[in-house]
């Protein structure tokens, strides 16, 4: 069975988690965000709190910033520790730098090792940004 018919199974069977998921899939289609969209939106009224880290990033992809940004700080309301890091990196692309490296030192703090280099790259920025050398 193909990845979307299993996920269209779990969801009638109940698995909510499978919002996530089949979210996931079809967000890589740019003809299909709008699915993507409303599932992550019914993983949200499912409880499922990293349903608003997902539906921030594709709102981020879709250019509709301030609706992301909503949604990455429900996420960290709800307490998703992926959020983060995601919203450090949301900050910086929306050019906030200051913010962005409080977050990110935010996540490396949780763990996320990945952050380590991003933040490197960020400080870099901002001082490059400042004019020191």
């Amino acid at each position: 069975m193909e990845a979307e018919g299993i996920y269209r199974e779990a969801i009638e069977r109940g698995i909510a988690e499978a919002y996530i998921g089949y979210g996931n899939l079809l967000s890589e289609k740019p003809t299909r965000r709008d699915e993507a969209e409303n599932l992550y939106r019914r993983a949200i009224a499912a409880g499922l709190a990293n349903g608003h880290n997902n539906l921030a990033t594709l709102l981020e992809d879709l250019e509709r910033f301030g609706e992301a940004e909503e949604e990455f700080l429900r996420a960290l309301d709800a307490g998703d520790s992926v959020a983060v890091r995601n919203y450090g990196l949301f900050l910086w692309d929306q050019g906030r730098l200051q913010e962005a490296e409080r977050y990110l030192q935010q996540a490396l703090k949780a763990g996320d090792k990945r952050v380590k280099e991003e933040l490197a790259e960020l400080r870099q920025e901002m001082t490059q940004e400042t004019g020191l050398h």
